[in-house]
Formats: C-alpha cells, sequence, structure tokens
C-alpha cells in the first residue's frame, strides 16, 4: 500500500484479523510507522502460515484460537509437527495464543 496498492487478499487476516484490520488502517490513513510496526509483529505469523502448503497451517492456527476444525481433505495432508510447533510459536509472539 505504501507503492500505490489498495487493499489486501490475506490469509493472515484469517486468524488474526484486528491487526490485518489495523494494518490496512494505518496505511490508507497514511500512518506507514505504525503500518510497519503493525507488519514487523505479524511478519512471524505471515511466515509461518506457509511453511507448508495453504491452507493447512492456516487452519492449524485457526483451530488453535478455538475457530473450527483443523482437518483438511484429501489431496492435502495435516500439516507435520514441526510446522504445527512453528505456528505454535508465530501465534505467541504475535500475541494471540500461549507457546
Amino acid at each position: 500500500m505504501a507503492h500505490g496498492g489498495v487493499g489486501c487478499i490475506s490469509v493472515t487476516a484469517n486468524v488474526a484479523p484486528a491487526l490485518c484490520s489495523e494494518f490496512q488502517l494505518a496505511c490508507l490513513g497514511g500512518n506507514f510507522k505504525r503500518a510497519l510496526e503493525i507488519q514487523d509483529r505479524l511478519m512471524p505469523l505471515h511466515e509461518a502460515l506457509f511453511v507448508e502448503s495453504n491452507p493447512g497451517p492456516v487452519k492449524y492456527a485457526a483451530f488453535k484460537l478455538g475457530l473450527g476444525s483443523d482437518e483438511t481433505r484429501l489431496p492435502l495432508a495435516p500439516i507435520g509437527a514441526a510446522t504445527r510447533k512453528i505456528v505454535d510459536d508465530a501465534l505467541a509472539a504475535v500475541g494471540l495464543a500461549a507457546a
């Protein structure tokens, strides 16, 4: 948005909607200092949600936050234990859940 984009389609907004909304509002208001602070806070979560193919990590994150099931349907497989730890750590780093 700092370079002229308008809006966003965000996987992360499925599990951190308030922070993603705050980021968008900061950008729209021209407060790019605040937007960068939020972006830096969200970065571990952005990265964790793509450690494995979407939607596995985001479904797991939503499940950890009490927002549905982490089950995936074939041909997708459940995410691995290492990815679950990465997502758990990212949720904790962002302040959404305890590690």
